[in-house]
């Protein structure tokens, strides 16, 4: 937020004015331009008798990062260098609030000629969304789910007589960690290796869904699908070269009386005013247009799973289902070169990057790393992406080439969904942890919480149904992950390795880099000990409350007896004496 710029007299003449923002100095238009370096509030404060408000320790002016080195400077804003001339005090020659409003506008009409350029996608270079994995868990309350969705797949009697039979085995008590293919659905026949089942409801542009099911613990069963989009649907290179305009929101406040009101007044002219707003570059309008194109891919195939396999995440929101994204670019090295087109397209280097240093098959068996492998990124932001994860990787690599002329688009996202598939199942644990914690500390928040008209017998429902599925759930799911993050070596056994990419090289001696499976081991592991504490104590908690809520409603049910029996007896009291008061009346008019 930019704060400060104010106008103030100093011997007789108005210096200051305006707070101009440059990024990395001046820029090639002069150095009156306010260059866009991305989407930050901006509040300027123009007027008399206002002094600058200090950003830091030593009362200079500061501002959000905005360049591409995090910093932004204040430059003058005269047109030969110089302070601005300050607003007169004379009305009319003061601008108007439409005149103030229009000249903030017109600053930042050529910082998207700038961005789109500095942003679009490099001729020769191509962006793809080659597939997106999709993981649905099977906890105990939706087993039977899972059994009839393989019942109705179009699939042989013996097809589908295996997989049943091998779900039974992996659920079982003495059931061991397993995997199972469920073939390849397609919309139409195509000649191929493997098993392929035809499925004309696959949603628009998938060319086809690789299903495999996991069986981690007895208690817990993930499906893990992977989607090939076809190069027409995943194409994003249109969207990364598109010219768009930045959205701009400018608010002009006049200060003083009644400056509320005099604002909304277009011909109002104002003596001191604060100008705030906010900003979306260019950039950022490139990168949510490439934002939406997945996410309508994304919900097309979550609707797809709801329906031929609804399992627990079916009912729950999209934000907190995982999902993650295979990217393909044709020469550049995702999450490395530094390359401002690889912002929008979700590529930039960042937090949580993580490189590939081979496979494991044991605890004495290891493959080499890939060196042009997939690069993954688990990022935890914004809040309705904490569960989605980036992998990418370029089409020129030499594994690519050595597949004797087949499509590397439908390639490689077969290859990853073969390769890391139990990976992403890990990590999908990790989701699934976190979402069951999330409930449980939104039931102890909605339990303390008196609403005006709340009703006890919804609140009870409420409360049965989680404990019932959910709460029932976590806490078998909870206990068979304890054992199943006991061993690293078993836990990594057939998982790709990944290492942590932020680390210099010359720092590596020192501060060795990450390694993704123990580190995913070790997140879980706490995860489930950290649940396991909370159900614990919660149910605890309920059942001390409800044990108590009983015990007050008894006592307060046995005082309104007492108070009915009290009002029934002086009620026959009266009655009776009403009686004999009537009897007595009646005796007395018999004798006269």
């Amino acid at each position: 937020m930019v704060r400060g710029a104010a106008v103030r007299r100093e011997r007789g003449r108005e210096v200051g004015g305006g707070l101009w923002l440059a990024r990395n100095g001046p820029s090639a238009d002069g150095p009156n331009r306010l260059v866009a370096g991305g989407a930050y509030p901006l509040r300027v404060t123009y007027g008399q008798g206002n002094q600058a408000e200090p950003g830091g320790q030593d009362g200079t002016t500061q501002a959000e990062p905005g360049g591409q080195d995090g910093t932004t400077q204040a430059e003058p804003g005269g047109q030969d260098g110089q302070a601005r001339p300050g607003r007169t005090t004379r009305w009319r020659d003061r601008p108007s609030i439409r005149t103030l409003a229009q000249e903030a506008r017109r600053v930042w009409v050529d910082s998207d000629r700038r961005d789109n350029e500095a942003s679009r996608l490099p001729d020769g270079e191509e962006v793809h969304l080659g597939g997106l994995v999709l993981v649905e868990v099977f906890p105990p309350s939706t087993t039977s789910a899972l059994y009839r969705a393989l019942e109705d797949l179009a699939a042989t009697p013996d097809e589908k007589e295996k997989w049943t039979t091998r779900l039974g085995e992996g659920r079982s008590a003495a059931g061991t960690y397993g995997w199972q293919d469920l073939g390849v659905i397609r919309r139409s026949d195509r000649p191929g290796l493997f098993d392929v089942h035809i499925d004309r409801e696959l949603p628009h542009g998938i060319d086809e869904v690789r299903p495999r099911l996991y069986f981690p613990t007895p208690s817990l069963t993930l499906t893990v699908a992977t989607f090939t989009l076809t190069d027409q649907a995943g194409d994003l290179s249109e969207l990364l070269r598109s010219d768009y305009q930045g959205e701009i929101h400018i608010d002009i406040l006049a200060l003083g009386r009644f400056g509320s009101a005099r604002s909304h007044i277009p011909w109002s002219r104002p003596a001191r005013h604060d100008e705030s707003g906010t900003l979306g570059t260019a950039t950022d309008q490139r990168r949510l247009a490439c934002e939406a194109r997945i996410k309508a891919h994304e919900a097309a195939c979550w609707t797809w799973m709801a329906s031929k396999f609804p399992g627990r995440l079916s009912t729950w929101k999209l934000a907190d289902r995982p999902a993650v994204r295979l990217l393909l670019t044709k020469n550049a090295v995702p999450f490395e070169d530094s390359a401002k087109w690889l912002v929008p397209a979700g590529m930039a280097f960042g937090p949580d990057v993580w490189r590939p240093a081979g496979l494991a098959f044991g605890p004495d068996i290891w493959l080499p790393p890939d060196p042009h492998g997939w690069s993954l990124q688990l990022a935890n932001w914004p809040r309705d992406r904490r569960f989605t994860a980036t992998a990418a990787r370029s089409l020129e690599t030499a594994e690519a080439r050595q597949q004797g002329g087949a499509d590397p688009l439908r390639y490689l996202p077969y290859q990853f969904a073969g390769s890391h598939s139990p990976l992403v199942a890990r990590w999908a644990m990790t989701c699934l942890v976190s979402v069951y914690a999330d409930k449980l500390a939104q039931l102890r928040d909605d339990a303390g919480r008196r609403r005006p008209g709340s009703r006890p017998v919804r609140q009870g429902r409420d409360l049965d149904d989680y404990l019932i599925r959910d709460g029932l759930d976590a806490s078998t799911v909870v206990s068979d992950l304890g054992a199943f993050t006991k061993d690293l070596a078993d836990f990594r056994t057939g998982v790709p390795e990944y290492t942590g990419y932020l680390v210099p090289a010359a720092a590596q001696a020192r501060n060795p880099p990450r390694e993704l499976v123990p580190w995913l081991r070790e997140l879980l592991r706490d995860q489930v000990e950290r649940l396991a504490r909370d159900t614990a104590a919660t149910t605890s908690n309920v059942r001390a409350s409800a044990e108590l809520r009983q015990a007050v409603a008894n006592t307060k049910l046995q005082r309104v007896m007492i108070c009915l029996t009290i009002a029934a007896t002086a009620i026959a009291v009266i009655g009776v004496v009403v009686a004999i008061i009537s009897l007595v009346v009646a005796l007395h008019a018999l004798r006269h």
